[in-house]
């Protein structure tokens, strides 16, 4: 231990030494100035014809960012020491650490572009204080070396994100993956055997069937996830090169990840191939284009697109409120609460829905953000995770917040129900399944109480008058293994509001959007309206008579049994 905080300090002797030799010699980084200093007046430059010159404005730049990661050995210490597991307590403190590294790193490579740009690219760089003061003043090509820096945080990534380290040297090397030309956009699914690997494949058929041509990779965890026979009829459902099946446990170390279920959709985000990722569960059914995701304000500004929730149907609880703080910087728990974070202003227990993400991992909060979020869901932290959270839901935009940051966007419209009109006198698993509306022998309310049935949650366009996609699957109930497709006429969507609520449905899977305001316009998923009268003739996802689309209607057909002569959905 104390030799490493030795090569630290050693090496934080070098980075100030540079800052001293650009220009003046009066620097302001502590007690390690006046050793440095004089090293640069014994050794200096030798050929004044050879001496490089950066340009004014740099000098401070550097001298901020060497201040930046000169941090005092307890500090070391504290970062390379395991954090206790078990308790949301030591998530806390696991999240202060992860903080401090993000700052450490962040700071470093900022160092090693600014050294890339002035000093030159240098193939064999120095390792001494000596060296380094001739080399960055004599020459144009060398650089002095940062490698015991990247060594330091390398130890520290070993504690805190230890499955970082399986395909990638470090979390830097990881980044430029990303960051460095040519940046790629890219569709990504997690999925796994039986049930989920059709829905998947129906999934995709509704990408290309939208015209959305952008590659697609299935992500799984090992054969017992996703098994061979299923892995060869994704991939057969592409040209060879546009769809491809990736196993998680042969890029990230699959005992510390964990890689179960839930967990593996944040990993899977972060080790896609591309630099601009659409990630998706595999019950999702597209309607328009995943390109359009793209095109959100949202974003285009901060390169994320997050979804709601039902953000009115249960409300705040102090267990998930106190651990979302928990995780929080100071800096931003003195920031007002954004208005659409409904948990942190105590207006809902939901906020975000993580059928589909859309992140642009080459700018660095969002980095670092879909890397804490990976923390939050691997072997380790999981459990604790998913006691004060729904799975990896909120551990999206949590991870940001976690990492320092509130620079990701959220969709302008709320989640919207789509399904059938259900009146207080009528069976909601009656209409949805048997297209029953007679009234039932328990009514549980007046008849011209209105709600939306579903077991879809849907979610609209950058417009907010269509429906983009939904999840759920293309079934009534995916969850009952005898569910007809959704192909009734008489389908409707209604967004969340302010005068509508959330109740339940007769059983877990169905949720209702009840419409308390007559003003409130129903309308069908190509977003036209549909007042009571138009009801009964109704629209489809895609705007016709029918809600499934021909290609997704072959898909169907394709999917309806399995290689067993099982009933597929």
């Amino acid at each position: 231990m104390l030799s490493a905080i030795r090569s630290v300090t050693a090496i934080l002797g070098a980075l100030i030494l540079l800052a001293g030799i650009y220009g003046s010699q009066n620097t302001s980084a502590g007690s390690l100035d006046s050793t440095t200093n004089s090293v640069a007046r014994r050794d200096g430059p030798r050929n004044d014809t050879k001496q490089w010159t950066p340009t004014p404005p740099h000098k401070p730049h550097v001298r901020k960012i060497i201040k930046e990661i000169d941090i005092s050995p307890e500090q070391r210490q504290w970062l390379l020491e395991p954090t206790a597991l078990g308790h949301a307590e030591h998530l806390a403190q696991f999240a202060a650490k992860y903080r401090e590294y993000v700052r450490l790193h962040t700071a470093l490579m900022e160092l090693d572009a600014a050294i890339e740009e002035h000093c030159g690219d240098c193939r064999h760089p120095p390792h001494n204080s000596l060296d380094v003061a001739q080399c960055c003043a004599e020459s144009s090509g060398p650089v002095f070396s940062t490698t015991l820096l990247h060594t330091f945080l390398r130890r520290v990534e070993a504690n805190l994100v230890p499955w970082a380290h399986h395909s990638f040297s470090s979390v830097s090397h990881l980044y430029k993956t990303f960051a460095s030309a040519p940046r790629t956009r890219g569709i990504v699914l997690t999925t796994g055997r039986g049930l989920q690997a059709r829905m998947a494949m129906v999934s995709i058929r509704t990408i290309r069937a939208s015209g959305c041509t952008l590659p697609i990779e299935v992500m799984y965890a090992g054969d017992w996830d996703l098994d061979p026979v299923s892995r060869s009829r994704i991939e057969a459902m592409g040209n060879g090169y546009d769809i491809v099946t990736r196993d998680l446990t042969k890029i990230v170390d699959p005992t510390t990840a964990g890689l179960l279920g839930w967990s593996a959709k944040p990993f899977s985000a972060m080790y896609a191939s591309f630099s601009e990722v659409i990630l998706q569960d595999a019950d999702v059914v597209w309607v328009g284009s995943p390109e359009e995701v793209f095109l959100e304000d949202a974003y285009k500004n901060t390169g994320t697109l997050f979804y709601f929730d039902r953000r009115r149907l249960t409300p705040s609880e102090d267990k998930r409120f106190y651990f979302v703080v928990s995780l929080l910087s100071p800096d931003l728990m003195r920031l007002p609460s954004p208005e659409e974070n409904v948990i942190l202003r105590r207006a809902s227990n939901d906020l975000q829905e993580s059928g589909v993400v859309a992140i642009d991992k080459s700018r660095q909060p969002n980095f670092y953000g879909l890397l804490a979020a990976c923390a939050l869901n691997d072997a380790r932290w999981q459990y604790i995770t998913y006691d004060h959270v729904y799975g990896d839901k909120e551990t999206f935009w949590l991870g940001w917040e976690m990492a320092g940051f509130r620079s990701f966007g959220w969709t302008k419209w709320p989640a919207a129900a789509m399904g059938y009109i259900v009146r207080g006198t009528q069976s909601p698993y009656k209409v949805i399944f048997s297209n029953d509306y007679s009234a039932s022998s328990t009514p549980d309310g007046p008849a011209n109480h209105r709600r939306i049935c579903a077991v879809h949650l849907t979610h609209l366009d950058r417009t907010g008058t269509r429906v983009l996609w939904f999840n759920g699957g293309p079934l009534r109930d995916k969850y009952q293994p005898d569910s007809k497709p959704l192909t009734a006429d008489d389908l409707v969507w209604a967004a969340e509001g302010a005068m509508s609520y959330w109740e339940s449905g007769e059983q877990d899977s169905i949720l209702c959007l009840a419409i308390t305001d007559d003003k409130v316009e129903m309308s069908s998923t190509d977003g036209r309206s549909k007042g009571e009268a138009i009801v009964q003739t109704g629209r489809g996802i895609d705007g016709s008579p029918k809600s499934l689309s021909a290609e997704e209607g072959r898909a169907l057909a394709d999917l309806k049994e399995d290689e067993s002569g099982r009933t597929a959905f």
